[in-house]
Protein backbone atom coordinates (compact mmCIF):
# COMPACT_ATOMS: atom_id res chain seq x y z
CA UNK A 1 0.00 0.00 0.00
CA UNK A 2 1.13 3.62 -1.07
CA UNK A 3 0.62 5.20 2.70
CA UNK A 4 1.99 2.30 4.39
CA UNK A 5 5.14 2.61 2.06
CA UNK A 6 5.15 6.53 3.05
CA UNK A 7 5.11 5.95 6.24
CA UNK A 8 7.76 3.86 6.57
CA UNK A 9 9.88 6.37 4.68
CA UNK A 10 9.15 8.81 7.26
CA UNK A 11 10.21 6.49 9.88
CA UNK A 12 13.58 5.40 8.14
CA UNK A 13 14.53 8.87 8.00
CA UNK A 14 13.64 9.68 11.21
CA UNK A 15 15.81 6.53 12.10
CA UNK A 16 18.56 7.82 10.12
CA UNK A 17 18.47 11.01 11.51
CA UNK A 18 18.58 9.89 14.97
CA UNK A 19 21.62 7.53 13.71
CA UNK A 20 23.31 10.54 12.30
CA UNK A 21 22.90 12.56 15.94
CA UNK A 22 24.14 9.74 17.64
CA UNK A 23 27.43 8.86 15.15
CA UNK A 24 28.01 13.35 15.44
CA UNK A 25 27.97 12.81 19.13
CA UNK A 26 30.00 9.83 19.77
CA UNK A 27 32.72 9.22 17.42
CA UNK A 28 34.85 12.67 17.77
CA UNK A 29 34.43 11.64 21.80
CA UNK A 30 35.80 7.78 21.35
CA UNK A 31 31.84 6.44 20.73
CA UNK A 32 30.52 7.48 24.13
CA UNK A 33 27.68 9.56 24.22
CA UNK A 34 28.50 12.88 26.22
CA UNK A 35 26.43 16.15 26.95
CA UNK A 36 27.66 18.83 25.17
CA UNK A 37 26.85 21.40 28.01
CA UNK A 38 28.53 19.47 30.60
CA UNK A 39 30.43 16.83 29.63
CA UNK A 40 28.73 14.35 31.73
CA UNK A 41 28.41 10.86 30.29
CA UNK A 42 24.59 9.82 28.70
CA UNK A 43 23.69 6.13 28.78
CA UNK A 44 23.36 4.54 25.51
CA UNK A 45 19.40 4.66 26.80
CA UNK A 46 19.05 7.89 28.20
CA UNK A 47 20.07 8.73 24.81
CA UNK A 48 17.67 7.47 22.83
CA UNK A 49 14.48 7.98 24.68
CA UNK A 50 15.79 11.79 24.67
CA UNK A 51 15.81 12.07 27.92
CA UNK A 52 17.62 15.28 29.50
CA UNK A 53 21.12 14.88 30.95
CA UNK A 54 21.42 13.57 34.61
CA UNK A 55 23.65 15.95 35.74
CA UNK A 56 23.00 19.94 34.24
CA UNK A 57 19.23 18.81 33.02
CA UNK A 58 19.34 19.91 29.64
CA UNK A 59 18.30 18.94 27.06
CA UNK A 60 19.45 17.84 23.41
CA UNK A 61 20.79 20.59 21.46
CA UNK A 62 18.76 22.45 18.49
CA UNK A 63 20.67 20.22 16.12
CA UNK A 64 19.91 17.11 16.84
CA UNK A 65 16.19 18.27 16.21
CA UNK A 66 17.08 20.10 13.01
CA UNK A 67 18.74 16.70 11.23
CA UNK A 68 15.61 14.70 12.93
CA UNK A 69 12.95 16.81 10.99
CA UNK A 70 15.23 16.97 7.59
CA UNK A 71 15.64 13.72 7.18
CA UNK A 72 12.15 12.46 7.69
CA UNK A 73 11.75 15.36 5.20
CA UNK A 74 14.00 14.09 3.03
CA UNK A 75 12.83 10.36 3.39
CA UNK A 76 8.99 12.12 2.42
CA UNK A 77 11.11 14.14 -0.72
CA UNK A 78 13.02 11.30 -2.46
CA UNK A 79 10.36 8.70 -1.71
CA UNK A 80 7.81 11.34 -4.28
CA UNK A 81 10.68 12.07 -6.11
CA UNK A 82 13.70 10.13 -6.67
CA UNK A 83 16.96 10.64 -6.91
CA UNK A 84 17.43 9.67 -10.91
CA UNK A 85 21.26 8.86 -10.66
CA UNK A 86 20.96 6.99 -7.36
CA UNK A 87 17.73 5.90 -6.56
CA UNK A 88 15.55 6.46 -3.20
CA UNK A 89 17.79 4.40 -0.82
CA UNK A 90 21.19 5.16 -2.53
CA UNK A 91 20.09 8.80 -2.22
CA UNK A 92 18.96 8.52 1.70
CA UNK A 93 22.09 6.58 2.48
CA UNK A 94 24.68 9.30 0.64
CA UNK A 95 22.73 11.87 2.29
CA UNK A 96 23.13 10.37 5.85
CA UNK A 97 26.91 9.72 5.33
CA UNK A 98 27.06 13.72 3.74
CA UNK A 99 24.70 14.28 7.35
CA UNK A 100 27.66 12.48 9.57
CA UNK A 101 30.53 14.42 7.72
CA UNK A 102 28.58 17.97 7.86
CA UNK A 103 27.54 18.15 11.39
CA UNK A 104 31.00 16.94 12.64
CA UNK A 105 32.97 19.08 10.54
CA UNK A 106 30.81 21.91 11.74
CA UNK A 107 31.34 21.30 15.57
CA UNK A 108 34.86 19.73 15.89
CA UNK A 109 36.24 21.24 12.80
CA UNK A 110 37.34 17.48 11.91
CA UNK A 111 37.17 14.55 9.38
CA UNK A 112 37.55 11.34 11.05
CA UNK A 113 39.40 8.09 9.62
CA UNK A 114 36.38 6.36 10.43
CA UNK A 115 33.95 8.55 8.06
CA UNK A 116 36.46 8.32 6.01
CA UNK A 117 36.30 4.34 5.53
CA UNK A 118 32.52 4.73 5.34
CA UNK A 119 32.72 7.08 2.65
CA UNK A 120 34.81 5.32 0.63
CA UNK A 121 32.89 2.36 0.84
CA UNK A 122 29.47 4.46 -0.39
CA UNK A 123 30.78 6.79 -2.42
CA UNK A 124 32.99 3.69 -4.44
CA UNK A 125 29.92 1.46 -4.81
CA UNK A 126 27.62 4.43 -5.83
CA UNK A 127 30.47 6.27 -8.59
CA UNK A 128 30.84 2.25 -9.97
CA UNK A 129 27.17 1.69 -10.48
CA UNK A 130 26.98 5.21 -12.15
CA UNK A 131 30.01 5.66 -14.38
CA UNK A 132 31.71 2.24 -14.39
CA UNK A 133 35.17 1.58 -12.56
CA UNK A 134 37.53 3.55 -14.64
CA UNK A 135 35.77 6.91 -14.47
CA UNK A 136 35.04 6.23 -10.89
CA UNK A 137 39.26 5.80 -9.83
CA UNK A 138 39.96 8.39 -12.02
CA UNK A 139 37.83 10.70 -9.95
CA UNK A 140 39.28 9.51 -7.02
CA UNK A 141 42.59 10.13 -8.09
CA UNK A 142 41.73 13.90 -9.27
CA UNK A 143 40.03 14.71 -6.40
CA UNK A 144 42.92 13.55 -4.19
CA UNK A 145 45.16 15.36 -6.61
CA UNK A 146 43.47 18.41 -7.25
CA UNK A 147 43.15 19.34 -3.32
CA UNK A 148 46.45 18.51 -2.64
CA UNK A 149 48.10 20.96 -4.69
CA UNK A 150 45.18 23.04 -3.14
CA UNK A 151 46.56 21.89 0.76
CA UNK A 152 50.08 22.72 -0.18
CA UNK A 153 49.58 25.85 -1.80
CA UNK A 154 47.46 27.08 1.86
CA UNK A 155 50.55 25.52 3.99
CA UNK A 156 53.36 27.16 2.01
CA UNK A 157 50.79 30.92 2.53
CA UNK A 158 50.59 30.53 5.73
CA UNK A 159 53.88 29.86 6.19
CA UNK A 160 55.20 32.97 4.23
CA UNK A 161 52.29 34.89 6.22
CA UNK A 162 54.00 33.80 9.33
CA UNK A 163 57.10 35.11 8.73
CA UNK A 164 55.57 38.15 6.86
CA UNK A 165 53.91 38.84 10.30
CA UNK A 166 56.66 37.36 12.75
CA UNK A 167 53.88 35.64 14.47
CA UNK A 168 52.97 31.73 14.60
CA UNK A 169 49.53 31.64 12.20
CA UNK A 170 47.99 27.94 13.36
CA UNK A 171 44.95 27.89 11.20
CA UNK A 172 45.22 26.94 7.73
CA UNK A 173 42.59 27.35 4.71
CA UNK A 174 42.26 23.62 3.81
CA UNK A 175 43.32 20.51 6.02
CA UNK A 176 44.47 17.14 5.04
CA UNK A 177 40.99 16.06 5.86
CA UNK A 178 39.78 17.98 3.00
CA UNK A 179 41.82 16.18 0.61
CA UNK A 180 40.25 12.68 1.66
CA UNK A 181 36.70 14.02 1.59
CA UNK A 182 37.77 15.19 -2.31
CA UNK A 183 39.29 12.01 -3.35
CA UNK A 184 35.75 10.28 -1.51
CA UNK A 185 33.58 12.65 -3.62
CA UNK A 186 35.93 11.85 -6.54
CA UNK A 187 34.91 8.62 -6.44
CA UNK A 188 31.23 9.55 -6.26
CA UNK A 189 31.65 12.06 -9.24
CA UNK A 190 33.90 10.32 -11.24
CA UNK A 191 36.04 11.91 -13.92
CA UNK A 192 35.04 14.25 -15.35
CA UNK A 193 32.25 15.18 -12.86
CA UNK A 194 34.77 15.71 -9.80
CA UNK A 195 36.17 18.74 -11.64
CA UNK A 196 32.55 20.13 -11.56
CA UNK A 197 32.06 19.31 -7.84
CA UNK A 198 35.17 21.04 -6.69
CA UNK A 199 34.44 24.30 -8.78
CA UNK A 200 31.25 24.21 -7.27
CA UNK A 201 32.45 24.07 -3.76
CA UNK A 202 34.96 26.64 -5.00
CA UNK A 203 32.15 29.14 -5.51
CA UNK A 204 30.16 28.08 -2.45
CA UNK A 205 33.17 28.34 -0.32
CA UNK A 206 34.01 32.15 -1.52
CA UNK A 207 30.51 33.28 -0.68
CA UNK A 208 30.52 31.45 2.26
CA UNK A 209 33.18 32.94 3.62
CA UNK A 210 32.62 36.43 2.39
CA UNK A 211 28.75 36.01 4.44
CA UNK A 212 30.61 34.85 7.59
CA UNK A 213 33.48 37.75 7.55
CA UNK A 214 30.69 40.48 6.35
CA UNK A 215 28.72 39.33 9.26
CA UNK A 216 31.38 38.93 12.36
CA UNK A 217 32.95 42.41 11.15
CA UNK A 218 29.09 43.82 11.25
CA UNK A 219 29.04 41.92 15.08
CA UNK A 220 32.87 43.29 16.10
CA UNK A 221 33.51 39.38 16.72
CA UNK A 222 36.39 38.98 13.78
CA UNK A 223 39.23 37.40 14.58
CA UNK A 224 42.21 37.18 12.23
CA UNK A 225 43.15 33.39 10.84
CA UNK A 226 39.90 32.17 11.74
CA UNK A 227 39.40 28.56 10.07
CA UNK A 228 35.93 28.01 8.65
CA UNK A 229 34.83 24.10 7.51
CA UNK A 230 35.38 23.39 4.41
CA UNK A 231 33.87 20.00 4.43
CA UNK A 232 30.55 21.57 3.73
CA UNK A 233 31.17 23.34 0.95
CA UNK A 234 32.53 20.40 -0.82
CA UNK A 235 29.61 18.37 0.13
CA UNK A 236 27.18 20.84 -1.47
CA UNK A 237 29.08 20.55 -4.50
CA UNK A 238 28.74 17.34 -4.51
CA UNK A 239 24.64 17.55 -3.98
CA UNK A 240 23.90 19.74 -6.47
CA UNK A 241 25.58 17.41 -9.27
CA UNK A 242 24.18 14.65 -7.66
CA UNK A 243 20.80 15.81 -6.73
CA UNK A 244 19.81 19.01 -8.68
CA UNK A 245 22.06 18.98 -11.66
CA UNK A 246 19.79 16.85 -14.68
CA UNK A 247 21.97 13.93 -15.81
CA UNK A 248 24.34 14.31 -18.91
CA UNK A 249 22.75 12.76 -22.17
Amino acid sequence: MPILSLFAVIITGLALGMIINFLADTLPDGFRPTCRHCSAPWTIREYFLLKPCAYCKRKQPLRFWIVWVTFAALGVAFWFFPPERVGMWGGLILMAYFGVVFVIDMEHKLILRQTNVAGVLICGYLGWRMHGVQATLLGGAAGFGIMLVLYYFGVLFTRALSRRREESVDEVALGFGDVSLSLILGLLLGWPGITAGLFFAVLAGGLGSGIYLLVNKLTKGYEDFTAIPYAPFLLFGAVVLIFVLPPAP
